[in-house]
């Protein structure tokens, strides 16, 4: 049986492909300066919202988000497997595809039914998103511009949660990195969507979908927005000139180490603040609440008390209310206390949940 196709090669591909000589073999493109533009063939349009640029190696629909290389281009109007696109564009670039040889006999996997059922939810999905009226309407409703992306080589997160007593001890993520083709892609998504946004979350969860945060984080000063960081790993270079970031206690000691008590913490803090040119920090505590440290002031906010049942989704929580409140008006002080609250309410439920609106103003 064959091999896989080694990365470098698929790499390889994507970086020689004519990706408007591909695209413009099945689709009628008229140049636009430097790119090319066309009527999107993956949704109904009678104005061309289609783009393909060939210094950046991709196209993109600006009416459905439609995004990709030549691979992800294949695979999308062609309706090919990942490993058959190769094979196609290859052809057309007259180059053989090499395979790997483990000298292993290719093991039929147990779950290949399992994960083919999969791809074509995937599939029903991905057109009901562009086609179906109703969930068009629902996206619309709720404000939502998804501008997904699709990434042939990247396979959904198996995210695997340990759970005794009713409470969850700990998550095991199998993952592996997007390409530099989305991650470039996303960039250019982020920069458009800037001017309408009051302001700007980065939740980084060390998955490599934030690789050009600094650059971004650069793009929303610049335009005067407020940026919002979650942050990840022990490198906080990378969030200088956020407003403000909300690591919890093991994230923040990661960075500045263990402190001797709270003047050795609030010390540790506002170093880092300054280091950082941040506006403030803001550290979830857990059962002890949160503090939210500024250049000359801290203050603490306690944790409402209830039973927790899952950790699940806090932070997001904590983040998400503070955008909000800050985008409506609020001070940071008064943002910061229904952040607390909001964190209190979703860590008493099982699951990712939600704080609704009565739960966070409850009628006296």
């Amino acid at each position: 049986m064959a091999g896989r196709i080694p990365k470098s090669f698929i790499d390889e591909l994507v970086a020689r492909a004519d990706i408007v000589e591909v695209v413009g073999a099945r689709v009628t493109l008229k140049r636009a300066g430097s790119n090319y533009k066309g009527l999107c063939p993956f949704h109904g349009e009678k104005t061309p919202s289609f783009t393909v640029s060939p210094s950046k190696g991709f196209y993109h629909c600006f009416g459905c988000s439609a995004h990709g290389t030549a691979i992800g281009f294949l695979m999308a109007h062609d309706n090919l497997e990942f490993p058959e696109a190769v094979e196609a564009l290859a052809e057309m670039m007259g180059l053989e595809v090499p395979r790997e040889n483990t000298g292993q006999p290719e093991r039929k996997d147990d779950n290949d039914e399992l994960y083919s059922l999969l791809r074509e939810a995937d599939q029903v999905y991905r057109a009901a998103l562009r086609t179906s009226e109703t969930a068009i309407a629902y996206l619309k409703k709720r404000g939502i511009d998804a501008s997904l992306h699709h990434d042939a080589g990247l396979s959904t997160t198996q995210k695997l949660r340990v759970i005794g007593r009713r409470q969850q001890l700990l998550r095991i993520d199998f993952e592996k990195p997007p390409s530099r083709e989305v991650l470039a892609s996303k960039l250019e998504d982020f920069r458009r969507a800037l001017p309408e946004s009051d302001v700007i979350i980065l939740s980084d969860y060390g998955k490599g979908g934030l690789h050009h945060i600094a650059e971004m984080i650069r793009s929303a000063r610049r335009a005067g927005k407020r940026v919002l960081v979650d942050p990840k790993g022990d490198d906080y270079a990378r969030y200088r000139g956020a407003s403000i970031i909300t690591p919890n206690l093991a994230e923040l000691r990661e960075v500045v180490g263990t402190w001797k008590d709270e003047k050795d913490l609030k010390s540790r803090a506002q170093a880092l603040l300054e280091k950082l040119g941040l506006e403030a920090l803001l550290l979830t505590r857990g059962e002890h609440g949160m503090t939210l440290f500024r250049k000359s002031k801290a203050f603490s906010v306690p944790a409402e008390k209830r039973e927790v049942l899952d950790v699940t989704g806090a932070g997001d929580t904590v983040i998400a209310t503070l955008a909000v409140m800050l985008a409506a008006g609020a001070t940071l002080e008064a943002a910061v206390r229904l952040a607390n609250r909001a964190a209190g309410i979703v860590v008493g439920k099982l699951g990712t949940a939600a704080a609704s609106h009565g739960e966070l103003f409850p009628k006296k």
